[in-house]
């Protein structure tokens, strides 16, 4: 299935606030996204783990490798259950997909986290997404 690129490789540091969740734009990442309920996702903070919740209309799939392409995540979508809630680690890779009102297609979202060192108050995500509608 031939994906159109929307963005490649961009860094999101996302503050880590014990007990508060950030909300993040899948489609773009960097739109500052406020309040309860906005946003594709949201990523937080507990009792020393990383949390990422997926939003009702989300998939979200947990991949191995750091080579991962939209043909890989599709696949992993195929493969695994989506799960609404994800823990997530420097160690694994994961796929998220989202419609998006701005485009034809889907947004399919590779998502990988930098481990913060210990006492950080935040965490580097890496985020490539492409649209599953060919352009």
């Amino acid at each position: 299935m031939p994906f159109r690129v929307i963005y490649q490789a961009a860094k999101v540091t996302v503050p880590l606030v014990h007990a508060q969740s950030r909300p993040i734009d899948l489609v773009q990442p960097f739109l500052k996204v406020d309040g309860e309920g906005g946003g594709d996702v949201r990523i937080s903070e507990s009792t020393g783990s990383l949390y990422l919740y997926a939003g009702d209309d989300v998939l979200a799939t947990t991949v191995r490798g750091a080579a991962v392409g939209p043909d890989d995540c599709a696949a992993a979508f195929e493969r695994s259950p989506s799960r609404s809630t994800v823990e997530l680690n420097a160690e694994d890779t994961y796929c998220l997909m989202t419609p998006s009102a701005s485009m034809p297609g889907q947004a399919v979202v590779r998502l990988t986290v930098a481990r913060p060192a210990a006492g950080a108050n935040a965490v580097t995500l890496t985020m490539a997404a492409w649209d599953t509608h060919p352009s």
